[in-house]
């Protein structure tokens, strides 16, 4: 599910203006998304990769926030 959510978003991204996602943003999301796979598919993974996946999010929800969407705390 959150795979599907992030790259939908990237394609959008990507076809609107293809500069605004950075690089690091984008392999965040694809280690997200593989990861995603592969626990829907009921393949074994490390759960070390867990804790990673979480830190990818962290920084994809990050930027997403108060870069992309410019939020200030009030």
């Amino acid at each position: 599910m959150v795979g599907a959510v992030l790259s939908k978003f990237r394609e959008k991204a990507n076809h609107i203006v293809p500069d605004t996602v950075p690089d690091n943003i984008y392999r965040s999301m694809d280690h997200i998304n593989g990861l995603s796979i592969a626990g829907a598919h009921d393949k074994p993974y490390d759960p070390k990769q867990v804790r990673e996946v979480l830190v990818a999010l962290e920084r994809v929800l990050y930027w997403y926030v108060v870069t992309y969407k410019c939020w200030q705390p009030t």
